[in-house]
């Protein structure tokens, strides 16, 4: 398997270099309450996940050309801890509240498993999920008994990358598989086709993303069903762009999501919601490349931006809604 890794946890082609484009902190048509930057500038902080009340908000970071796992036990503190030491790299981090355990995908000798490690002092990883298959973007059910995730494979950086013999394109991805696994019983289950599966605040859905072919390139669509894999339903249309990263707030109600649209003359990459009914589509950012939003329980949505500094070097970010 050849590899020249940029692969992606945060669930959209991001690449990591340099940049003459400098951005300012907000762009016009921006208004946000309380815009915070949380990781300062110089090393790529990404993919926040957590952040209840201030709190235990987990993220990946780049350093030394290798992504671990990172956390802040208060948001606004300046310090942090590093969880992990991967020498490949560890990817798309996921925080559960009730355990306190941090799900992510571990990548070792070009094959990526599911693992955890305890957010507060755990220093060992625990296997969750290992095969032959790529197993990525991992949720937790909120009671931490349960855990979605993808396999196939991961969204890269680099157009061209090798990946299993075979150049990455959204064609194959467009076959990843979504699972659920039953931690208490080890039942594993494929309930679907898709990509980036997150659980509901109540475990009751899971939202996903379906990616399809349209015209003028590829779309997607934001989808939810039952973790058994029924009772699905699309919310938003495949012809308005490319969506990546579901999140759910934290009463059910809405879902946000980073939209890259086929229209877009600026390219950027934004933040939108929608309603889980469908309806009252939203769009939070309008400038810059705006990824991965979390929204925690004290409404303040956290997600990944390259504002305020050169094109494509991220850092996480935050402001609060309504």
């Amino acid at each position: 398997m050849k590899y020249r890794i940029s692969i992606v946890f945060l669930g959209v082609a991001m690449i990591i270099s340099s940049c003459k484009t400098t951005f300012q902190m907000t762009g016009k048509g921006e208004n946000f309450n309380a815009l915070t930057r949380i990781t300062e500038p110089g090393i790529v902080y990404a993919g926040p996940r957590g952040g209840d009340n201030g709190a235990n908000l987990v993220f990946g970071g780049l350093q030394n050309n290798v992504w671990n796992i990172y956390s802040k036990e208060k948001v606004l503190s300046a310090s942090f801890t590093q969880k992990t030491n991967g020498v490949s790299g560890c990817y798309s981090p996921d925080y559960c509240a009730e355990t306190n355990n941090i799900a992510f995908a571990y990548l070792s000798d070009g094959n990526m498993d599911i693992c955890s490690i305890n957010g507060k002092n755990g220093k060992a990883i625990t296997k969750l999920i290992s095969s032959t298959d790529q197993e990525f973007n991992p949720s937790w059910s909120p009671d931490g008994k349960f855990l979605t995730y993808e396999t196939g494979v991961p969204l890269c950086a680099y157009t061209g990358l090798v990946f299993g013999g075979k150049v990455v394109s959204l064609d194959r991805i467009m076959s990843n598989q979504i699972w659920v696994k039953d931690l208490n019983s080890n039942e594993v289950k494929m309930i679907g086709i898709g990509n980036f599966p997150k659980f509901s605040p109540d475990g009751k859905q899971i939202a996903f993303i379906k990616t399809q072919n349209v015209k003028g390139g590829y779309g997607g669509s934001i989808c939810v069903m039952t973790p058994d894999g029924e009772n699905l339903k699309q919310l938003t249309d495949v012809s308005v762009g490319y969506p990546s990263s579901p999140s759910w707030s934290s009463n059910g109600k809405n879902i946000v999501f980073s939209l890259s649209k086929l229209k877009d003359k600026s390219k950027y990459i934004n933040i939108y919601s929608v309603d889980v009914t469908g309806e009252n589509l939203k769009q939070y950012t309008q400038y810059a490349h705006n990824l991965t939003p979390c929204l925690s329980n004290d409404n303040y949505l956290y997600f990944t931006s390259d504002r305020g500094s050169k094109e494509f070097k991220y850092s996480i970010w935050r402001f609060k809604i309504d």
